[in-house]
């Protein structure tokens, strides 16, 4: 990317919380949404017309809380169940509570299911996942979105994110506009298909995967499946 992501931000800017008084996500900026609607668009891998919401959050666990308490309830007589325990039971809230392994969950009643792909720990492909903020490298930033088709559960994740944090930096937010718009306009530049992130990065990585295959093998001490 080099000087093509480069940005200029004065002092004397995006100085106030919140951006644009006609979205739903208040603190959202105008450049960030057209800029991932964009770059679904152009890798095919997401719904984002215009009766999508883009939520955005500082980073996958504060978006995962966002939407657990959109999901959840306070008028249920006991906390939803959800199969993500870590970060579940951390805040020990009364919304919501871990209760195993979803493949083991029999109970009549609601449940929330955490599905991420790839999956951790063993890579298995179970599904689509919204985003996460480590993609293109730029985990630093803290920026991670949600696409959400339902009005009413968007519009309880931005009441939760606004409580809990006010909002998401606006400089990161042109940040990741400005990567993620280069991004898709190398992805639309058929002669720039050398430089592809994305075809760049697999690449790369079945480069990196290879050379060590080659290592452990001659290692004669492990294996590679």
């Amino acid at each position: 990317m080099g000087d093509r992501s480069k940005m200029l931000i004065s002092g004397d800017e995006l100085m106030s919380y919140f951006n644009n008084s006609v979205n739903l996500c208040l603190f959202s900026m105008p450049e960030l949404d057209r800029a991932i609607r964009r770059l679904h668009h152009v890798v095919g891998n997401a719904e984002v017309d215009d009766d999508r919401f883009i939520i955005v959050e500082n980073g996958s666990t504060h978006i995962f809380h966002a939407v657990l308490y959109a999901l959840s309830s306070p008028d249920r007589p006991k906390p939803i169940s959800v199969s993500y325990p870590m970060e579940t039971e951390f805040l020990r809230s009364r919304l919501y509570k871990w209760s195993g392994d979803a493949n083991r969950f029999d109970e009549d009643e609601a449940y929330i299911e955490v599905v991420t792909s790839p999956n951790n720990p063993d890579g298995s492909i179970r599904g689509t996942m919204v985003n996460r903020e480590g993609d293109t490298g730029h985990a630093g930033s803290r920026i991670v979105w949600a696409i959400v088709k339902d009005k009413a559960i968007a519009s309880k994740m931005v009441t939760f994110i606004e409580v809990s944090s006010i909002g998401v930096s606006k400089e990161s937010q042109l940040r990741a506009a400005t990567i993620l718009g280069v991004i898709a306009d190398d992805c639309q530049n058929l002669e720039l298909e050398e430089v592809n992130f994305f075809e760049h990065g697999r690449r790369l990585m079945s480069d990196r995967w290879e050379r060590l295959r080659e290592v452990v093998i001659k290692s004669n001490g492990a294996k590679v499946m």
